[in-house]
C-alpha cells in the first residue's frame, strides 16, 4: 500500500509538475500576447497619428489647389484681357499705319503744289525781272528821246 501511496504521489507529483509547466506555458503565451496587444496598440496609435495627419495634408493640399485653380482662372482671364487689347492696339497700329499713308500722299501732293508754286513763282520773277529791264530800257531810251527832242528843240 505505501509502494501505491508513493506511486500516486508521484503521479500527483509529475502531473502537478506537468500542470505548473503548463501554466508557466500559459502565463509565457500570456505575457507575449499582452506584448503583441501592446505593440498592436501602439502601432494602431501611430497609425491614427500618421492618417489624421495625411487627412490634414490632404485638406491643406485641396485648399492648396483650390487657390491654384483660382489663380489659374485669374491668370485665363488676365491673359484673354490681354489678347484682347493687343488685338485692339494691332487694329490701332493699323488703322494708324493707313492714316500715315494717306498723309504721305497728302504730304507728297502738298509737296508737289509748292514745288510747282516755286516754279511759278521763278518763272513770274524772271518775267518781273525782264519787265524792269526792259521798262528801264525803255525809260532809258524815252529820256534819249525827251533829250534829242530837247536839243532839236531848242
Amino acid at each position: 500500500r505505501a509502494y501505491n501511496i508513493v506511486r500516486q504521489l508521484d503521479l500527483l507529483e509529475r502531473e502537478k509538475n506537468m500542470q505548473v509547466n503548463k501554466i508557466h506555458r500559459s502565463e509565457q503565451m500570456v505575457r507575449q500576447a499582452d506584448e503583441e496587444a501592446w505593440h498592436q496598440e501602439h502601432t494602431v496609435l501611430s497609425l491614427e497619428k500618421d492618417l489624421s495627419a495625411a487627412n490634414d495634408s490632404i485638406v491643406a493640399l485641396k485648399k492648396r489647389i483650390q487657390n491654384l485653380d483660382q489663380l489659374c482662372e485669374k491668370y485665363n482671364n488676365d491673359s484673354t484681357e490681354g489678347k484682347a487689347n493687343l488685338e485692339k492696339a494691332y487694329t490701332d497700329i493699323n488703322v494708324r499705319d493707313i492714316e500715315i499713308q494717306e498723309m504721305k500722299k497728302e504730304i507728297s501732293q502738298w509737296d508737289s503744289k509748292y514745288n510747282d508754286q516755286v516754279q511759278v513763282s521763278n518763272k513770274l520773277r524772271t518775267e518781273r525781272g525782264k519787265a524792269v529791264r526792259e521798262l528801264i530800257e525803255s525809260q532809258t531810251e524815252n529820256r534819249k528821246r525827251k533829250n534829242k527832242n530837247n536839243i532839236l528843240i531848242s
